[in-house]
């Protein structure tokens, strides 16, 4: 079970990476970005606790919106993905 926490620990940083490296610097039609980092949300086990889901759907959020600089935006949409989920 150890294992698994990590695994999903290591999909997080590794997610994240790639949004601020690679993925906010292209541009689709000129105006839109894509946004990997809900894949995080989506790969997440079914069992999950859901105290714990909407948590980690807060924090990345909440990461992205640091960074991104757009003041809610990522963290009520990955908030609305966790609680559909």
């Amino acid at each position: 079970m150890k294992n698994s926490k990590w695994h999903f620990f290591l999909l997080l940083v590794t997610v994240l990476l790639l949004q601020f490296s690679i993925f906010n610097h292209v541009g689709i039609g000129g105006f839109a970005n894509p946004y990997i980092y809900l894949i995080f949300l989506l790969l997440l086990p079914i069992d999950v606790n859901g105290i714990f889901l909407l948590l980690s759907a807060f924090g990345l959020g909440f990461v992205m919106d640091v960074f991104s600089n757009s003041q809610g935006l990522h963290t009520t949409a990955s908030l609305v993905l966790a609680f559909c989920r």
